[in-house]
């Protein structure tokens, strides 16, 4: 028996033109817009905390970083300097702290991922676009009485064609 088709996919599109919303006393064209509009600050909201949190995982990953080389500093022995003033339970408690952050933001951010709502601005993209120009369409196509001449198999035609794909 074959598997039933997974409609889940198209759970999370928005609709700007859905009407079962749109209150009867509000003008339709201004109801779309607004939703428009709601959706644009939501998504670049969504886009800035992205960016922040994006911003936090790199610094306390720079973080983490420097506290794992100084505590393997320690560990290879003492070179002189004040390197026994540093506590290394502290940075080890310093390092599951950071990193108990870095999981709770990769969380946020799946979340986001997992729960964004597809639309037509962001739901295809144009990959590849192309326009091909007829090199004699500057060639006139009448004939002297003004009637239209038969197409010759060696013309091409003006085309334009552009690719997209679904994200």
């Amino acid at each position: 028996m074959s598997k039933p088709f997974d409609y889940s996919k198209w759970d999370n599109i928005e609709l700007s033109d859905d009407e079962e919303d749109c209150h009867p006393n509000i003008e339709k064209e201004s109801w779309f817009r607004m939703k428009h509009r709601s959706r644009v600050e939501r998504e670049e909201n969504e886009e800035a905390d992205k960016k922040k949190i994006n911003q936090e995982m790199r610094r306390d990953q720079l973080r983490i970083d420097e506290l794992a080389s100084r505590i393997e500093k320690m560990k290879g022995g003492n070179d002189g300097s004040d390197d026994e003033l540093e506590d290394e339970e502290g940075m080890n408690a310093e390092i599951k702290e950071l990193a108990k952050k870095q999981e709770e933001r990769q969380a946020k951010l799946d979340h986001y991922e997992k729960n964004k709502k597809w639309n037509v601005d962001n739901m295809c993209t144009v990959t590849d676009e192309k326009t091909y120009v007829n090199p004699s369409a500057s060639e006139p196509s009448f004939d002297a009485s003004g009637y239209a001449l038969p197409p010759t198999a060696t013309t091409t035609t003006k085309t334009a064609t552009t690719t997209t794909t679904t994200t």
